[in-house]
Protein backbone atom coordinates (compact mmCIF):
# COMPACT_ATOMS: atom_id res chain seq x y z
CA UNK A 1 0.00 0.00 0.00
CA UNK A 2 1.24 3.48 -0.82
CA UNK A 3 2.23 5.81 1.96
CA UNK A 4 0.51 9.05 2.78
CA UNK A 5 3.57 10.94 1.58
CA UNK A 6 3.34 9.47 -1.91
CA UNK A 7 -0.41 9.93 -2.08
CA UNK A 8 -0.13 13.57 -1.17
CA UNK A 9 1.99 14.24 -4.26
CA UNK A 10 -0.41 12.79 -6.84
CA UNK A 11 -2.63 15.54 -8.26
CA UNK A 12 -5.86 14.14 -9.65
CA UNK A 13 -5.47 15.68 -13.16
CA UNK A 14 -2.14 13.84 -13.49
CA UNK A 15 -3.79 10.52 -12.70
CA UNK A 16 -6.57 11.30 -15.12
CA UNK A 17 -4.44 12.45 -18.08
CA UNK A 18 -1.58 9.95 -17.82
CA UNK A 19 -1.74 7.30 -20.50
CA UNK A 20 -2.13 3.80 -19.10
CA UNK A 21 -2.50 0.71 -21.26
CA UNK A 22 -4.71 -2.24 -20.71
CA UNK A 23 -1.76 -4.20 -19.28
CA UNK A 24 -0.33 -1.40 -17.16
CA UNK A 25 -0.78 -3.33 -13.96
CA UNK A 26 0.79 -6.55 -15.31
CA UNK A 27 4.42 -7.56 -14.80
CA UNK A 28 6.40 -7.35 -18.08
CA UNK A 29 8.52 -10.29 -19.23
CA UNK A 30 12.01 -10.43 -17.77
CA UNK A 31 11.25 -7.81 -15.13
CA UNK A 32 10.73 -8.19 -11.42
CA UNK A 33 8.93 -4.85 -11.14
CA UNK A 34 5.19 -5.15 -10.74
CA UNK A 35 2.65 -2.72 -12.16
CA UNK A 36 1.91 -1.32 -8.71
CA UNK A 37 5.59 -0.59 -7.97
CA UNK A 38 5.99 1.10 -11.39
CA UNK A 39 2.91 3.16 -10.54
CA UNK A 40 4.46 4.11 -7.18
CA UNK A 41 7.77 5.08 -8.79
CA UNK A 42 5.93 7.27 -11.28
CA UNK A 43 4.13 8.95 -8.39
CA UNK A 44 7.47 9.74 -6.75
CA UNK A 45 8.64 11.45 -9.94
CA UNK A 46 5.85 14.05 -9.76
CA UNK A 47 7.15 15.83 -6.68
CA UNK A 48 8.00 18.94 -8.67
CA UNK A 49 4.56 19.17 -10.28
CA UNK A 50 2.14 21.77 -8.79
CA UNK A 51 -0.82 20.54 -6.76
CA UNK A 52 -4.30 21.20 -8.18
CA UNK A 53 -6.20 20.65 -4.97
CA UNK A 54 -5.97 21.60 -1.31
CA UNK A 55 -4.38 18.77 0.66
CA UNK A 56 -6.65 17.66 3.47
CA UNK A 57 -7.27 14.39 5.33
CA UNK A 58 -10.36 13.73 3.22
CA UNK A 59 -8.38 14.30 -0.02
CA UNK A 60 -5.61 11.95 1.14
CA UNK A 61 -8.11 9.25 2.13
CA UNK A 62 -9.96 9.65 -1.18
CA UNK A 63 -6.82 9.26 -3.25
CA UNK A 64 -5.76 6.29 -1.16
CA UNK A 65 -9.11 4.71 -1.96
CA UNK A 66 -8.53 5.53 -5.65
CA UNK A 67 -5.09 3.93 -5.76
CA UNK A 68 -6.40 0.80 -4.09
CA UNK A 69 -9.13 0.57 -6.71
CA UNK A 70 -6.61 1.01 -9.51
CA UNK A 71 -4.26 -1.58 -8.03
CA UNK A 72 -7.01 -4.21 -7.80
CA UNK A 73 -8.46 -3.58 -11.26
CA UNK A 74 -7.18 -5.11 -14.48
CA UNK A 75 -9.63 -3.30 -16.77
CA UNK A 76 -9.23 0.30 -17.87
CA UNK A 77 -11.55 2.54 -19.81
CA UNK A 78 -10.06 4.23 -22.86
CA UNK A 79 -10.49 7.66 -24.45
CA UNK A 80 -9.15 8.75 -27.89
CA UNK A 81 -6.64 11.09 -26.23
CA UNK A 82 -6.42 10.01 -22.62
CA UNK A 83 -6.91 6.70 -20.88
CA UNK A 84 -8.82 6.92 -17.63
CA UNK A 85 -10.39 4.41 -15.25
CA UNK A 86 -13.90 3.42 -16.14
CA UNK A 87 -15.15 4.87 -12.90
CA UNK A 88 -14.92 8.63 -12.97
CA UNK A 89 -13.71 10.95 -10.24
CA UNK A 90 -17.26 11.96 -9.30
CA UNK A 91 -18.22 8.32 -8.72
CA UNK A 92 -15.25 7.69 -6.43
CA UNK A 93 -16.06 10.79 -4.43
CA UNK A 94 -19.69 9.67 -4.22
CA UNK A 95 -18.56 6.28 -2.91
CA UNK A 96 -16.37 7.94 -0.31
CA UNK A 97 -19.20 10.15 0.88
CA UNK A 98 -21.55 7.23 1.37
CA UNK A 99 -19.19 4.76 3.07
CA UNK A 100 -19.30 4.45 6.82
CA UNK A 101 -15.54 5.04 7.26
CA UNK A 102 -15.13 8.50 5.76
CA UNK A 103 -13.02 10.98 7.70
CA UNK A 104 -16.01 13.26 7.99
CA UNK A 105 -17.96 10.60 9.86
CA UNK A 106 -14.98 9.69 12.03
CA UNK A 107 -14.23 13.25 13.01
CA UNK A 108 -17.84 14.28 13.66
CA UNK A 109 -18.71 14.40 17.37
CA UNK A 110 -21.46 12.14 18.62
CA UNK A 111 -24.87 13.68 18.87
CA UNK A 112 -24.23 16.14 16.03
CA UNK A 113 -26.79 15.75 13.25
CA UNK A 114 -25.37 14.67 9.90
CA UNK A 115 -25.62 17.06 6.98
CA UNK A 116 -27.64 16.00 4.00
CA UNK A 117 -25.35 13.82 1.85
CA UNK A 118 -24.67 14.57 -1.78
CA UNK A 119 -26.77 12.60 -4.25
CA UNK A 120 -25.36 9.18 -5.00
CA UNK A 121 -24.97 7.58 -8.40
CA UNK A 122 -28.21 5.67 -7.80
CA UNK A 123 -30.13 8.90 -7.12
CA UNK A 124 -28.62 10.45 -10.25
CA UNK A 125 -29.86 7.49 -12.31
CA UNK A 126 -33.35 7.58 -10.81
CA UNK A 127 -33.70 11.33 -11.29
CA UNK A 128 -32.44 10.95 -14.86
CA UNK A 129 -35.37 8.61 -15.55
CA UNK A 130 -37.72 11.06 -13.84
CA UNK A 131 -36.40 13.80 -16.13
CA UNK A 132 -37.43 11.77 -19.17
CA UNK A 133 -40.93 11.24 -17.77
CA UNK A 134 -41.31 14.90 -16.81
CA UNK A 135 -40.12 15.93 -20.27
CA UNK A 136 -42.99 14.00 -21.83
CA UNK A 137 -45.52 15.50 -19.39
CA UNK A 138 -44.30 19.07 -19.82
CA UNK A 139 -44.21 18.83 -23.62
CA UNK A 140 -47.78 17.52 -23.53
CA UNK A 141 -48.83 20.55 -21.49
CA UNK A 142 -46.95 22.89 -23.81
CA UNK A 143 -48.69 21.46 -26.89
CA UNK A 144 -52.11 21.71 -25.26
CA UNK A 145 -51.58 25.31 -24.07
CA UNK A 146 -50.18 26.36 -27.46
CA UNK A 147 -53.18 24.85 -29.21
CA UNK A 148 -55.60 26.74 -26.96
CA UNK A 149 -53.63 29.97 -27.44
CA UNK A 150 -53.80 29.65 -31.21
CA UNK A 151 -57.55 29.11 -31.15
CA UNK A 152 -57.99 32.01 -28.73
CA UNK A 153 -56.06 34.44 -30.93
CA UNK A 154 -56.75 33.30 -34.48
CA UNK A 155 -59.93 31.23 -34.29
CA UNK A 156 -62.98 30.75 -32.12
CA UNK A 157 -63.07 28.72 -28.88
CA UNK A 158 -66.32 27.22 -30.09
CA UNK A 159 -64.37 25.31 -32.74
CA UNK A 160 -62.59 23.21 -30.12
CA UNK A 161 -65.00 23.21 -27.17
CA UNK A 162 -67.28 20.22 -26.80
CA UNK A 163 -68.93 21.54 -23.64
CA UNK A 164 -70.52 24.85 -22.75
CA UNK A 165 -68.27 25.07 -19.71
CA UNK A 166 -65.21 24.95 -21.95
CA UNK A 167 -66.64 27.81 -24.00
CA UNK A 168 -67.45 29.83 -20.88
CA UNK A 169 -63.90 29.45 -19.59
CA UNK A 170 -62.01 30.16 -22.81
CA UNK A 171 -64.29 33.07 -23.77
CA UNK A 172 -64.79 34.44 -20.27
CA UNK A 173 -63.20 37.50 -18.68
CA UNK A 174 -60.80 35.39 -16.62
CA UNK A 175 -59.17 33.82 -19.67
CA UNK A 176 -56.87 36.81 -20.24
CA UNK A 177 -54.46 38.93 -18.20
CA UNK A 178 -53.92 42.48 -19.49
CA UNK A 179 -55.20 41.37 -22.87
CA UNK A 180 -52.84 38.36 -23.09
CA UNK A 181 -54.39 34.86 -22.98
CA UNK A 182 -53.48 32.93 -19.85
CA UNK A 183 -52.88 29.89 -22.04
CA UNK A 184 -49.87 31.71 -23.53
CA UNK A 185 -48.28 32.01 -20.10
CA UNK A 186 -49.03 28.33 -19.54
CA UNK A 187 -47.34 27.37 -22.80
CA UNK A 188 -44.23 29.35 -21.85
CA UNK A 189 -44.13 27.76 -18.38
CA UNK A 190 -44.43 24.21 -19.72
CA UNK A 191 -41.82 24.90 -22.42
CA UNK A 192 -39.37 26.34 -19.89
CA UNK A 193 -39.83 23.34 -17.60
CA UNK A 194 -39.25 20.97 -20.52
CA UNK A 195 -35.98 22.78 -21.32
CA UNK A 196 -34.81 22.41 -17.72
CA UNK A 197 -35.49 18.67 -17.99
CA UNK A 198 -33.81 18.17 -21.38
CA UNK A 199 -30.69 20.32 -20.94
CA UNK A 200 -28.85 17.94 -18.56
CA UNK A 201 -29.94 14.91 -20.59
CA UNK A 202 -28.22 16.40 -23.64
CA UNK A 203 -24.83 16.57 -21.85
CA UNK A 204 -21.80 15.49 -23.88
CA UNK A 205 -18.11 15.05 -23.17
CA UNK A 206 -16.26 18.37 -23.03
CA UNK A 207 -12.69 19.57 -22.83
CA UNK A 208 -12.01 21.90 -19.92
CA UNK A 209 -9.01 24.21 -19.64
CA UNK A 210 -7.19 23.80 -16.31
CA UNK A 211 -5.04 26.60 -14.94
CA UNK A 212 -1.30 25.92 -15.43
CA UNK A 213 -2.07 22.40 -16.63
CA UNK A 214 -2.95 20.40 -19.69
CA UNK A 215 -6.59 20.35 -20.90
CA UNK A 216 -8.73 17.87 -19.00
CA UNK A 217 -11.41 15.76 -20.60
CA UNK A 218 -14.66 16.16 -18.66
CA UNK A 219 -16.92 13.15 -19.12
CA UNK A 220 -20.57 13.39 -20.12
CA UNK A 221 -21.53 12.11 -16.67
CA UNK A 222 -19.67 14.95 -14.99
CA UNK A 223 -21.25 17.52 -17.32
CA UNK A 224 -24.64 16.00 -16.55
CA UNK A 225 -23.94 16.22 -12.80
CA UNK A 226 -23.14 19.94 -13.07
CA UNK A 227 -26.22 20.72 -15.16
CA UNK A 228 -28.39 18.52 -12.97
CA UNK A 229 -27.35 20.39 -9.82
CA UNK A 230 -27.94 23.75 -11.52
CA UNK A 231 -31.44 22.96 -12.79
CA UNK A 232 -32.95 21.14 -9.81
CA UNK A 233 -33.84 24.27 -7.78
CA UNK A 234 -35.29 25.93 -10.88
CA UNK A 235 -37.41 22.87 -11.63
CA UNK A 236 -38.78 22.91 -8.10
CA UNK A 237 -39.55 26.64 -8.33
CA UNK A 238 -41.31 26.42 -11.71
CA UNK A 239 -43.32 23.31 -10.82
CA UNK A 240 -44.43 24.90 -7.52
CA UNK A 241 -45.61 28.05 -9.29
CA UNK A 242 -47.47 26.05 -11.95
CA UNK A 243 -49.14 23.89 -9.32
CA UNK A 244 -50.20 26.94 -7.29
CA UNK A 245 -51.65 28.79 -10.29
CA UNK A 246 -53.47 25.65 -11.45
CA UNK A 247 -55.07 25.42 -8.01
CA UNK A 248 -56.29 29.00 -8.42
CA UNK A 249 -57.74 28.25 -11.86
CA UNK A 250 -59.53 25.13 -10.60
CA UNK A 251 -61.05 27.05 -7.69
CA UNK A 252 -62.15 29.74 -10.15
CA UNK A 253 -63.68 27.05 -12.34
CA UNK A 254 -65.56 25.56 -9.39
CA UNK A 255 -66.68 28.63 -7.45
CA UNK A 256 -67.10 31.37 -10.08
CA UNK A 257 -67.57 29.87 -13.54
CA UNK A 258 -69.26 26.73 -12.17
CA UNK A 259 -68.67 24.77 -15.35
CA UNK A 260 -66.43 21.89 -16.41
CA UNK A 261 -63.56 22.49 -18.82
CA UNK A 262 -61.68 19.33 -19.93
CA UNK A 263 -58.63 21.31 -21.10
CA UNK A 264 -58.35 23.03 -17.71
CA UNK A 265 -58.60 19.73 -15.85
CA UNK A 266 -55.89 18.16 -18.04
CA UNK A 267 -53.56 21.11 -17.45
CA UNK A 268 -54.17 20.95 -13.70
CA UNK A 269 -53.40 17.21 -13.64
CA UNK A 270 -50.16 17.72 -15.59
CA UNK A 271 -48.92 20.54 -13.35
CA UNK A 272 -49.79 18.56 -10.22
CA UNK A 273 -47.89 15.51 -11.47
CA UNK A 274 -44.84 17.63 -12.29
CA UNK A 275 -44.84 19.14 -8.81
CA UNK A 276 -45.21 15.75 -7.10
CA UNK A 277 -42.45 14.15 -9.19
CA UNK A 278 -40.08 17.07 -8.63
CA UNK A 279 -40.67 17.79 -4.96
CA UNK A 280 -41.57 14.41 -3.44
CA UNK A 281 -40.63 11.52 -5.72
CA UNK A 282 -37.35 12.87 -7.10
CA UNK A 283 -36.60 15.22 -4.18
CA UNK A 284 -34.94 17.73 -6.48
CA UNK A 285 -33.65 19.70 -3.49
CA UNK A 286 -32.66 17.17 -0.76
CA UNK A 287 -32.33 19.73 2.04
CA UNK A 288 -35.80 20.18 3.49
CA UNK A 289 -35.22 23.74 4.67
CA UNK A 290 -33.95 24.92 1.29
CA UNK A 291 -36.75 23.14 -0.56
CA UNK A 292 -39.34 24.74 1.73
CA UNK A 293 -37.94 28.21 1.03
CA UNK A 294 -38.06 27.67 -2.73
CA UNK A 295 -41.62 26.31 -2.67
CA UNK A 296 -42.84 29.11 -0.38
CA UNK A 297 -41.32 31.82 -2.58
CA UNK A 298 -42.78 30.30 -5.77
CA UNK A 299 -46.25 29.87 -4.29
CA UNK A 300 -46.19 33.44 -2.97
CA UNK A 301 -45.25 34.83 -6.37
CA UNK A 302 -47.90 32.74 -8.12
CA UNK A 303 -50.54 33.83 -5.59
CA UNK A 304 -49.78 37.51 -6.23
CA UNK A 305 -50.09 36.96 -9.99
CA UNK A 306 -53.37 35.07 -9.50
CA UNK A 307 -54.84 37.86 -7.37
CA UNK A 308 -53.84 40.49 -9.93
CA UNK A 309 -55.29 38.40 -12.73
CA UNK A 310 -58.59 37.95 -10.87
CA UNK A 311 -59.21 41.58 -9.93
CA UNK A 312 -57.98 43.06 -13.21
CA UNK A 313 -60.01 40.62 -15.32
CA UNK A 314 -63.27 40.99 -13.42
CA UNK A 315 -65.60 43.49 -15.14
CA UNK A 316 -66.44 46.62 -13.17
CA UNK A 317 -70.18 45.90 -13.03
CA UNK A 318 -69.49 42.44 -11.55
CA UNK A 319 -67.38 43.93 -8.78
CA UNK A 320 -70.24 46.36 -8.05
CA UNK A 321 -72.88 43.61 -7.96
CA UNK A 322 -70.88 41.31 -5.73
CA UNK A 323 -71.04 37.53 -5.81
CA UNK A 324 -74.82 37.09 -5.62
CA UNK A 325 -76.51 34.97 -8.30
CA UNK A 326 -78.20 35.33 -10.69
CA UNK A 327 -76.25 38.19 -12.23
CA UNK A 328 -77.69 40.76 -14.62
CA UNK A 329 -75.75 42.33 -17.49
CA UNK A 330 -74.89 46.04 -17.17
CA UNK A 331 -77.42 48.59 -18.35
CA UNK A 332 -77.10 50.20 -21.76
CA UNK A 333 -76.33 53.91 -21.43
CA UNK A 334 -75.90 55.01 -25.09
CA UNK A 335 -78.77 56.37 -27.19
CA UNK A 336 -79.54 55.01 -30.65
CA UNK A 337 -79.27 56.96 -33.90
CA UNK A 338 -81.48 56.55 -36.95
CA UNK A 339 -79.19 54.04 -38.67
CA UNK A 340 -79.15 51.82 -35.61
CA UNK A 341 -82.94 51.91 -35.24
CA UNK A 342 -83.45 51.16 -38.95
CA UNK A 343 -81.03 48.22 -38.76
CA UNK A 344 -82.71 46.89 -35.61
CA UNK A 345 -86.12 46.94 -37.36
CA UNK A 346 -84.74 44.92 -40.29
CA UNK A 347 -83.14 42.43 -37.91
CA UNK A 348 -86.37 42.06 -35.92
CA UNK A 349 -88.30 41.12 -39.07
CA UNK A 350 -85.89 38.20 -39.62
CA UNK A 351 -86.33 37.01 -36.00
CA UNK A 352 -82.75 37.87 -35.15
CA UNK A 353 -81.38 37.05 -31.73
CA UNK A 354 -78.13 37.86 -29.97
CA UNK A 355 -76.54 35.28 -27.66
CA UNK A 356 -74.29 36.52 -24.90
CA UNK A 357 -73.29 36.38 -21.25
CA UNK A 358 -73.69 38.89 -18.47
CA UNK A 359 -69.92 39.09 -17.89
CA UNK A 360 -69.00 39.43 -21.57
CA UNK A 361 -67.36 42.79 -22.27
CA UNK A 362 -67.73 42.36 -26.04
CA UNK A 363 -71.45 41.76 -25.62
CA UNK A 364 -71.75 44.99 -23.68
CA UNK A 365 -69.80 46.89 -26.35
CA UNK A 366 -72.13 45.51 -29.03
CA UNK A 367 -75.17 46.68 -27.09
CA UNK A 368 -73.67 50.12 -26.57
CA UNK A 369 -72.92 50.39 -30.29
CA UNK A 370 -76.58 49.80 -31.16
CA UNK A 371 -77.93 51.92 -28.33
CA UNK A 372 -80.70 51.43 -25.80
CA UNK A 373 -83.67 52.12 -28.14
CA UNK A 374 -82.42 49.89 -30.98
CA UNK A 375 -81.34 46.94 -28.88
CA UNK A 376 -84.69 46.87 -27.06
CA UNK A 377 -86.21 45.54 -30.35
CA UNK A 378 -83.77 42.61 -30.58
CA UNK A 379 -84.27 39.51 -28.37
CA UNK A 380 -81.27 38.82 -26.12
CA UNK A 381 -80.45 35.26 -24.94
CA UNK A 382 -78.43 34.83 -21.74
CA UNK A 383 -76.20 31.79 -22.08
CA UNK A 384 -74.49 31.73 -18.69
CA UNK A 385 -76.05 29.49 -16.07
CA UNK A 386 -75.65 32.15 -13.42
CA UNK A 387 -77.22 34.97 -15.44
CA UNK A 388 -80.70 36.43 -15.13
CA UNK A 389 -83.27 34.56 -17.30
CA UNK A 390 -80.60 32.07 -18.34
CA UNK A 391 -81.28 29.86 -21.38
CA UNK A 392 -78.23 27.71 -20.92
CA UNK A 393 -79.74 24.60 -22.54
CA UNK A 394 -80.77 26.52 -25.67
CA UNK A 395 -77.25 27.81 -26.10
CA UNK A 396 -75.89 24.28 -25.82
CA UNK A 397 -78.36 23.01 -28.39
CA UNK A 398 -77.43 25.81 -30.78
CA UNK A 399 -73.69 25.15 -30.12
CA UNK A 400 -72.94 28.83 -29.73
CA UNK A 401 -69.24 29.28 -30.68
CA UNK A 402 -68.59 32.43 -28.61
CA UNK A 403 -69.98 35.63 -27.19
CA UNK A 404 -71.57 37.60 -28.66
CA UNK A 405 -73.11 35.52 -31.45
CA UNK A 406 -75.80 36.78 -33.83
CA UNK A 407 -78.45 34.47 -35.29
CA UNK A 408 -79.73 36.06 -38.51
CA UNK A 409 -81.96 34.06 -40.85
CA UNK A 410 -80.97 30.79 -39.15
CA UNK A 411 -77.22 31.44 -39.56
CA UNK A 412 -74.79 32.08 -36.71
CA UNK A 413 -72.33 34.98 -36.86
CA UNK A 414 -69.93 35.11 -33.86
CA UNK A 415 -68.19 38.27 -32.68
CA UNK A 416 -68.91 42.00 -32.62
CA UNK A 417 -70.37 43.29 -35.87
CA UNK A 418 -70.60 46.86 -37.14
CA UNK A 419 -74.05 48.36 -37.69
CA UNK A 420 -73.51 48.64 -41.46
CA UNK A 421 -72.51 44.96 -41.61
CA UNK A 422 -75.57 43.96 -39.58
CA UNK A 423 -77.77 45.83 -42.04
CA UNK A 424 -76.11 44.08 -44.98
CA UNK A 425 -76.63 40.65 -43.36
CA UNK A 426 -80.29 41.51 -42.69
CA UNK A 427 -80.81 42.52 -46.36
CA UNK A 428 -79.20 39.27 -47.58
CA UNK A 429 -81.42 37.23 -45.27
CA UNK A 430 -84.47 39.13 -46.61
CA UNK A 431 -83.64 38.08 -50.19
CA UNK A 432 -83.44 34.38 -49.32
Amino acid sequence: MLSTKNLRLIPFPIIKTERFTEHAMQRPEGSSETGLSRFQNKANSFESRPLHFIVSPSCIRERQFLIQKLARSNRWGAHPRTTVPKRRRSEFRSDMRHTGTTPTDQEQPKGTPNETPAPSSESFASFRNLRKLMTVLSLTGAIEASYLTYNKLFSSPGAICSTQGCLDVLSGPFSTFLGVPLTLFGALAYTGFAYLCIWPLAAQEEEAEAQNAEPVIVSAEEVYAVRDAATRPLMLAVSSAMFSFSAYLMSLLTLVVRSLCPYCVLSAVLSTLLFILTAFVGKAVPKLKTAFKIVAASISAASVCAAMSFFLAMPAHLRAQGSDFPQAPPEITMSSDRDAIRTAEKLARKKTRMYGAYWCAHCYDQKQRLGKQAFSRIPYVECDKNGVDSQYKLCREKRIPGYPTWEIGGELYPGEIEISELERLADEAQKK
